[in-house]
């Protein structure tokens, strides 16, 4: 899952298509372009105006094969 602000994606319409993008890194020789994954708002979608945030569902294999539980993850403690 991915946690975002509201404005970012205020209806599941906004997140289709769109991707996100781990591991990037800015360095001397440039910017390394990363992992990238696609949204998946109808697995999962959930979005609040008043506390200002969306969560979408992250696809669990990117665009290039990489596996999305390869990467490491923080988690949300309540």
């Amino acid at each position: 899952m991915l946690l975002t602000n509201w404005h970012v994606f205020p209806e599941a319409a906004n997140a289709r298509g769109a991707g996100a993008n781990f591991l990037y890194e800015q360095g001397d020789t440039g910017l390394a372009r990363g992992i990238t994954f696609e949204l998946d708002p109808d697995a999962l979608f959930h979005a609040d105006q008043k506390l200002d945030f969306a969560i979408v569902a992250v696809k669990p294999t990117a665009v290039t094969g990489e596996l999305l539980s390869s990467l490491q993850f923080l988690s949300i403690n309540g």
